[in-house]
């Protein structure tokens, strides 16, 4: 929910930088996909250059294609697994309410 997510952000449990990234993907603040297109000579940073799409959280952390996205999830699965049992769909929001 909105209000675990607002939560999550104020926790003591997380680095400063790493709060600072969370806020700015919940607020669409980071300098990814249609940030770049308004920037002139800068244009062609808005699209993934493995997938041809606009960049966004979504499709960096859960559609890219590009090698590596994958193998990370699958080991971030096994951990969770080893650790607390049951796996879930993992969307953006659950990434952006981690805390």
């Amino acid at each position: 929910s909105d209000a675990n997510i607002w939560k999550s952000l104020a926790s003591k449990d997380f680095l400063p930088r790493t709060t600072q990234f969370l806020c700015k993907g919940v607020h669409n603040a980071l300098r990814i996909g249609n940030y770049w297109l308004h920037i002139p000579k800068c244009a062609e940073r808005a699209t993934c250059a493995d997938c041809g799409v606009t960049e966004d959280l979504e499709h960096i952390f859960l559609k890219c294609a590009t090698s590596g996205r994958e193998t990370v999830w699958k080991a971030a699965e096994a951990l969770w697994r080893e650790k607390d049992g049951d796996w879930f769909e993992v969307t953006l929001g659950t990434i952006l309410g981690c805390g």
